[in-house]
């Protein structure tokens, strides 16, 4: 569960890091409106967190986790490709859904996994854990966008690559791969008894 959440979190915080500039090259529009795109975040994220426990009690707390992952990374993606300030927003609140459902999804499978002797320490390693490499993502993003990538255009099949797009779209496809392992790796997680 720490590497699904770490994954997710890296997403989020590179999209934080890089989003300005993603905004400005690659949705032509000046920065100043790039505080619209976490109107749209928080609101998807509050949406998401309200339907997390409809959700749970219907698929199960594991499969609101990793459909959640799974959907987010694909609308990640989505975002990614898109050149419309306008679209980019509409796939930010769908972006931001899931990642809400799956951040109030994970406390409570955390309680139900973890014995209670050990779960006060199991949360105070997982949220600095979780945060910790969060900051290297953003760390690492940023090498990429200003040596390795820097001033990217790329055309492969006739579509076209930048820079941010393209940190956005591997990111996107890291966690969608991420959600499919959690699909695997919590095989049982919705049959165990609620302690």
């Amino acid at each position: 569960m720490v590497i699904v959440a770490v994954i997710a979190n890296i997403a989020a915080q590179v999209f934080n890091a890089l989003g300005v500039f993603f905004v400005v090259v690659n949705l032509h529009t000046q920065a100043r409106f790039f505080g619209l795109q976490d109107t749209m975040l928080g609101t998807g994220v509050v949406i998401g967190a309200a339907a997390a426990g409809w959700l749970g009690a219907r698929m199960g707390l594991a499969r609101t986790i990793w459909a959640s992952l799974v959907l987010f990374g694909v609308f990640f993606g989505a975002y990614a490709r898109t050149s419309s300030f306008l679209v980019g927003l509409g796939f930010l609140l769908l972006m931001a859904v899931p990642l809400g459902a799956m951040n109030t999804a994970v406390s409570p499978l955390l309680v139900r996994a973890v014995p209670r002797d050990v779960l006060g320490r199991v949360f105070a390693a997982f949220i600095p854990a979780i945060q910790s490499m969060g900051i290297v993502g953003v760390a690492v993003a940023g090498w990429l966008s200003s040596s390795v990538l820097r001033g990217l255009d790329a055309r492969v099949l006739g579509v076209h690559f930048g820079t941010y797009d393209t940190i956005f779209l591997a990111g996107a496809a890291i966690v969608v791969i991420s959600g499919i392992y959690a699909a695997f790796a919590f095989g049982g997680a919705d049959s165990m008894p609620t302690p």
